[in-house]
Formats: C-alpha cells, sequence, structure tokens
C-alpha cells in the first residue's frame, strides 16, 4: 500500500517490501556512517522484525547497500547481528559495483 512501517523501536527502513508472504528490507549506510551506535541500533531492530517474521514462515530479505570499500566490513557487521539459529534471513551485500556477497543461513551462496 506504500507505507512503511515503523519498527517497535522507532525506526524507519530505507526500504521495506512487504507482498505475497515476503519481506524485505533495505538500508543504506555511507562507511562513515556504518558503525556509528545509531546504525548498530537499526541492524539490531530490523534483525528481531525479520527474525519474527520468518518463524512465521515468511520469506525474509535484508539488503544493506555501502560503497564498496566498506563491503568487507558490512559484510562482517551484518552477518554477526543476523546470525539466529533455525532461521532463514537473506542477506545481501549491495555496493555500487553490484550485489557484492549474499548469504542464507549464514552460508556463502556466491
Amino acid at each position: 500500500n506504500g507505507t512503511v512501517p515503523r519498527m517497535s523501536e522507532g525506526f524507519v527502513p530505507d526500504l521495506y517490501y512487504n507482498y505475497n508472504n515476503q519481506i524485505i528490507i533495505g538500508e543504506a549506510k555511507t562507511e562513515q556512517d556504518m558503525e556509528r551506535e545509531h546504525s548498530f541500533q537499526q541492524y539490531n531492530s530490523y534483525s528481531n522484525f525479520l527474525h519474527k517474521h520468518s518463524l512465521l514462515g515468511y520469506d525474509c530479505i535484508f539488503i544493506i547497500s555501502v560503497p564498496w570499500q566498506a563491503s568487507v566490513s558490512a559484510s562482517r557487521i551484518i552477518r554477526k547481528i543476523f546470525n539466529y539459529p533455525n532461521c532463514n534471513i537473506e542477506l545481501v551485500i549491495f555496493n555500487e559495483m553490484g550485489v557484492y556477497k549474499k548469504y542464507e543461513k549464514n552460508k556463502i551462496e556466491q
């Protein structure tokens, strides 16, 4: 319906898609912004939201878009935060060159 929901912690993602049992949350970060406390709070909020919905049977995807020089750091941060057992959240790290890496259930797909 075009509205982006506010997470229970008050954060609003840059990208939100919910249709046909699939939820995608996306966030864009600069290299300087990626490791701020506020950003970690956002990642945790989105992680909790997607985890809860994945347990309800939704196909969940989290996309983070960063500059290419921040891709490795973003991968490390996101994989650590989204590390839930028995949870199927696809993680996509995206930069100006395209998709850097995809992870599902914490296994590298490449």
